[in-house]
């Protein structure tokens, strides 16, 4: 489930061009992020160690596996989408929501999305509290 909203659904934002699967077959081919989906929801809050395990699955799911950094794999991105040593004006014509967010867009969206999940896992109770952050 962590995936499915992770990647967009009715009230997340999705990443475009990456749809739900191509980032589940790299899912399967990366057990080791299935922990970090899996406690997502589990608490009110996100462990850091989660949100670098998300970070490095988004730089994953636009294809760079070695990089950890989602904002060295926009640059490298960008780099490629514009040229090594092109500079980039207002008459290129180039398409910049291909590339993904940038951490500090990162992070708000996996909180969002721990929260949707965290309402979700919650949602046959008949009552829960929330934190007031939340409220």
């Amino acid at each position: 489930m962590g995936l499915y909203v992770f990647t967009g659904e009715d009230v997340t934002s999705a990443f475009k061009g990456k749809g739900k699967v191509g980032p589940l077959k790299k899912l399967h081919k990366n057990p080791k992020f299935y922990k970090a989906f899996a406690q997502l929801g589990n608490d009110w809050t996100v462990e850091e160690s989660t949100l670098e395990d998300l970070e490095e699955f988004t730089c994953l799911m636009f294809g760079y596996q070695r990089e950890k950094c989602i904002n060295t794999v926009r640059s490298k991105m960008l780099k490629k989408m514009v040229g090594e040593n092109t500079k980039l004006s207002s008459k290129s014509k180039l398409d910049f929501s291909k590339l993904p967010p940038c951490r500090d867009n990162l992070i708000p969206h996996c909180y969002w999305v721990n929260h949707r999940l965290a309402v979700y896992k919650r949602a046959i109770q008949p009552s829960f509290t929330r934190p007031k952050q939340f409220s």
